[in-house]
């Protein structure tokens, strides 16, 4: 008998299992490779939720820091302000040596990093903050090392202008920074949002937090505009916590410039401790 027709038939259909068995493994490559894309993308959802949820808690907690909004004022000041104002005073060389202090210099006099300008009502004190605001967020621009913050104190928002507000601005304003420099600001958002949770900035811990948001920085500036138009235990206290920052921090971290009619220049020195600020 002929065994090659039967031998030649099961190898044929050997040959057809064989073929069905790689498409069975095909089919299911396909759908594992399907599902881990499923699994990716619901992967990739949760992610796109929970930075979205993150932003909603980080701006309710910038906004909670507090009310004050100083870019306006800012705003509007450098409006009215003429083009070529002031010039001569950034080039001049007591503003020069406040921006270029060294670390030496600060250690032999901390004074060297408060830059103070008194005059009276009228003088043009605002503007000139406004412009040196300006040229110091020019240098922050093109270098992510260095940050700005500052505040304009105004009879009109005396209400608001209480320490936790002026400290919280402060702090808002270099939480957003250190995000917008993609520093990493887990740790001091987590404490935070336990504040908001029960309700109240805690002055010394909000200094604390801003103290280490400066720590992460080069140079910082603190420009702050007519001290005289904040009401007189405000600005005593808020001075001591300047001072403060001043005291706990090493290396020349942190530069104050700082405008106020004549009469604040006692308080200045005192609650600063200082005995000789550079002043114009």
């Amino acid at each position: 008998m002929n065994m090659f027709p039967a031998m030649l038939s099961q190898m044929q259909q050997l040959s057809n299992q064989v073929t069905e068995v790689k498409l069975l493994v095909n089919e299911l490559a396909s759908l594992e490779e399907n599902t881990w894309s499923i699994l990716y993308g619901v992967e990739r959802v949760e992610d796109k939720l929970r930075d979205k949820e993150m932003e909603e808690k980080v701006t309710l907690l910038l906004l909670w820091l507090s009310p004050l909004q100083p870019q306006k004022r800012h705003d509007d000041v450098r409006s009215k302000r003429y083009e070529e104002t002031g010039g001569w005073f950034l080039n001049s060389p007591k503003f020069d040596t406040w921006r270029q202090v060294d670390g030496e210099d600060q250690a032999r006099d901390s004074a060297k990093n408060i830059f103070a300008c008194y005059g009276i009502p009228g003088a043009g004190k605002s503007v000139m903050s406004s412009l040196v605001i300006d040229n110091l967020l020019d240098e922050s621009f093109t270098r992510k090392d260095i940050y700005v913050m500052y505040l304009y104190c105004d009879y009109r928002d005396r209400l608001q202008q209480n320490v936790e507000n002026m400290v919280g601005e402060l702090l808002r304003q270099a939480i957003i920074a250190l995000r917008n420099g993609l520093y990493d600001t887990d740790d001091i958002l987590d404490s935070l949002f336990q504040l908001q949770i029960r309700g109240k900035l805690d002055i010394s811990v909000a200094i604390n937090h801003l103290m280490r948001c400066i720590a992460k920085f080069k140079k910082s500036y603190v420009c702050i505009d007519a001290l005289d138009k904040s009401k007189d235990e405000v600005r005593k206290i808020f001075l001591l916590s300047l001072g403060q920052m001043l005291g706990g921090l090493s290396g020349p971290m942190l530069r104050i410039f700082l405008t106020g009619r004549p009469q604040v220049e006692p308080a200045v020195q005192h609650n600063l401790g200082l005995t000789s600020p550079i002043t114009g």
